[in-house]
């Protein structure tokens, strides 16, 4: 037998559900912390919340029904080195398994850990029968998209996440002689749901807060809505009497507000600053704003808007 798989076979298990937890957060948390944005860190104290275990007859018995994640480690020297998440999906019938998380110690780097986590992930996503595995990984990660590509991973798309923070400042105002900024009529809907299926692909959806029919025109639903206080904003663009873009806020529980855009793609350039600009001034809560969009689209227009490049990631898929 490979020596190499033999040693894997005798550190890797699965992740033993609370006991492992604060483990694997510190792990993560020494990996990540370079990049480490908010909502990380947010997510390494709900891993933490989880980390004492309840000792009882009932906590033995609900303890599968509350791990907040699955997936693998690598224990070795009496301490876990490596980790590895998965993460399932199920979106219009379809499941989708997402790996994520894939650290190593920095002292137990270079010995293949990731590589025999990742084979090892592959290999059960292969077995429950499922036939594709997805992952992202950060564009400025080379190290970890060769070992990607090596497995057989195939580059999809690139997205980046754009962000303004009210500690940035005010959004500028930016106009356009030809653009006019109105509130979102019903009959726009056809076209933001176009350029919604363009920029926001069906096969990547599954894994970003999308959901259309939250977007999608309601008079009842905007009437209650209204009368229970919430909020809605959705405005369109208008370059001359055609509409070329669309921009709805969605509020989230995340760090971020997202703003969905979606416009012609011949007017992007023109149109994004101005759609952004007029969103954020109507916005007076105080939250930061993201957008998710196609990376190397519209960069100068979002700059021009006031956001910022947060991270530039890869979505790979492998076909098993």
């Amino acid at each position: 037998m490979d020596v190499a798989l033999l040693s894997s076979r005798q550190h890797i298990r699965p992740l033993r559900s609370r006991k492992d937890i604060l483990a694997v957060a510190d792990l993560i948390e020494i990996c990540f912390a370079d990049h480490m944005d908010v909502d990380g860190r947010e997510y390494i104290r709900y891993l933490r919340r989880f980390a004492v275990p309840d000792e009882g007859l009932a906590g033995k018995l609900l303890e599968p029904f509350q791990v907040p994640v699955r997936g693998l480690v690598w224990e070795e020297d009496g301490q876990i080195v490596g980790n590895l998440s998965l993460i399932s999906f199920n979106r219009q019938g379809k499941r989708y398994t997402l790996i994520a998380n894939v650290a190593t110690h920095p002292a137990y780097r270079r010995r293949g850990i990731a590589r025999h986590l990742t084979e090892t992930a592959l290999q059960q996503i292969r077995e429950r029968g499922e036939n594709e595995a997805w992952l992202h990984v950060r564009e400025d990660n080379p190290a970890a998209i060769q070992l990607y590509r090596s497995l057989g991973f195939e580059e999809r798309c690139r997205r980046t996440s754009w962000m303004w923070e009210p500690h940035s400042g005010f959004l500028p105002k930016v106009n356009h002689e030809k653009i006019r900024i109105v509130s979102r009529q019903p009959g726009d809907w056809p076209h933001q749901n176009r350029w919604l299926d363009e920029v926001y692909p069906a096969e990547i959806t599954w894994n970003l807060p999308l959901d259309k029919n939250r977007l999608k025109p309601n008079f009842w639903k905007d009437l209650w809505n209204w009368l229970n206080g919430g909020e809605a904003l959705h405005l369109s663009a208008r370059w001359i009497d055609h509409l070329v873009g669309v921009a709805s806020w969605q509020p989230t529980s995340a760090y971020a507000d997202m703003i969905w855009l979606a416009a012609a793609a011949e007017h992007e350039d023109e149109v994004i600053p101005v759609l952004l600009s007029a969103a954020g001034r109507r916005l007076h809560n105080g939250r930061p704003l993201a957008v998710n969009y196609p990376a190397q689209r519209a960069t100068e227009g979002f700059r021009r808007a006031g956001f910022q490049a947060h991270v530039t990631l890869i979505w790979m898929r492998i076909q098993l």
